[in-house]
Protein backbone atom coordinates (compact mmCIF):
# COMPACT_ATOMS: atom_id res chain seq x y z
CA UNK A 1 0.00 0.00 0.00
CA UNK A 2 0.92 3.57 -0.55
CA UNK A 3 0.76 6.20 2.38
CA UNK A 4 -0.21 9.90 1.96
CA UNK A 5 1.97 11.38 4.02
CA UNK A 6 0.37 12.72 6.70
CA UNK A 7 1.45 16.41 5.71
CA UNK A 8 0.04 16.82 2.27
CA UNK A 9 -3.22 18.58 3.71
CA UNK A 10 -0.29 21.12 5.31
CA UNK A 11 1.13 21.19 1.57
CA UNK A 12 -2.00 22.23 0.11
CA UNK A 13 -2.12 25.21 3.02
CA UNK A 14 1.35 26.70 2.32
CA UNK A 15 1.50 26.40 -1.50
CA UNK A 16 -2.32 26.76 -2.46
CA UNK A 17 -2.18 23.80 -5.22
CA UNK A 18 -3.92 20.47 -5.05
CA UNK A 19 -2.26 17.20 -4.38
CA UNK A 20 -3.46 14.15 -6.27
CA UNK A 21 -2.47 11.02 -5.32
CA UNK A 22 -3.32 7.67 -7.45
CA UNK A 23 -2.62 3.99 -6.60
CA UNK A 24 -0.68 2.37 -9.36
CA UNK A 25 -2.68 -0.88 -10.30
CA UNK A 26 -3.66 -3.33 -8.06
CA UNK A 27 -1.93 -1.05 -5.22
CA UNK A 28 -3.96 1.31 -2.66
CA UNK A 29 -3.84 4.50 -0.81
CA UNK A 30 -3.56 4.63 2.89
CA UNK A 31 -4.58 7.94 3.81
CA UNK A 32 -4.31 8.33 7.49
CA UNK A 33 -3.89 5.95 10.57
CA UNK A 34 -7.70 5.05 10.68
CA UNK A 35 -7.89 3.64 6.96
CA UNK A 36 -4.82 1.77 7.79
CA UNK A 37 -6.35 0.12 10.52
CA UNK A 38 -9.97 -0.43 8.94
CA UNK A 39 -8.14 -1.34 6.07
CA UNK A 40 -10.26 0.81 3.73
CA UNK A 41 -9.13 1.02 -0.09
CA UNK A 42 -8.63 3.97 -1.13
CA UNK A 43 -7.98 4.41 -5.41
CA UNK A 44 -7.12 8.15 -5.33
CA UNK A 45 -7.01 11.21 -3.07
CA UNK A 46 -7.54 14.29 -4.32
CA UNK A 47 -6.70 18.02 -1.94
CA UNK A 48 -7.74 21.80 -2.61
CA UNK A 49 -7.58 24.53 -1.17
CA UNK A 50 -10.97 26.39 -0.09
CA UNK A 51 -10.47 29.82 -0.70
CA UNK A 52 -12.98 33.02 -0.67
CA UNK A 53 -11.05 36.12 -2.72
CA UNK A 54 -7.50 36.03 -0.61
CA UNK A 55 -8.55 34.50 2.44
CA UNK A 56 -8.12 30.48 3.24
CA UNK A 57 -10.66 29.02 4.70
CA UNK A 58 -9.97 25.60 4.93
CA UNK A 59 -9.44 21.97 2.71
CA UNK A 60 -11.68 19.92 0.27
CA UNK A 61 -10.45 16.59 0.21
CA UNK A 62 -12.27 14.10 -1.87
CA UNK A 63 -10.93 10.28 -1.70
CA UNK A 64 -12.20 7.41 -4.24
CA UNK A 65 -12.21 3.68 -4.42
CA UNK A 66 -10.97 1.67 -7.44
CA UNK A 67 -10.84 1.83 -9.93
CA UNK A 68 -11.57 5.31 -10.48
CA UNK A 69 -8.44 8.00 -10.41
CA UNK A 70 -8.24 11.17 -10.39
CA UNK A 71 -6.53 13.24 -13.05
CA UNK A 72 -5.95 17.25 -13.61
CA UNK A 73 -9.34 18.41 -14.72
CA UNK A 74 -10.57 17.02 -11.71
CA UNK A 75 -8.59 19.42 -9.63
CA UNK A 76 -9.19 21.91 -11.68
CA UNK A 77 -12.89 21.38 -11.19
CA UNK A 78 -12.72 21.10 -7.88
CA UNK A 79 -10.57 24.45 -7.65
CA UNK A 80 -13.24 25.98 -9.06
CA UNK A 81 -15.93 24.93 -7.01
CA UNK A 82 -14.05 25.69 -3.38
CA UNK A 83 -13.27 29.30 -4.19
Amino acid sequence: SLFIDSQAPGNVLLKGQPIIANASVGDALKVNAEDAITDETIASFLAVPLERGEQFLGLVEVMIRPPLTFRENDAQLLMRLAT
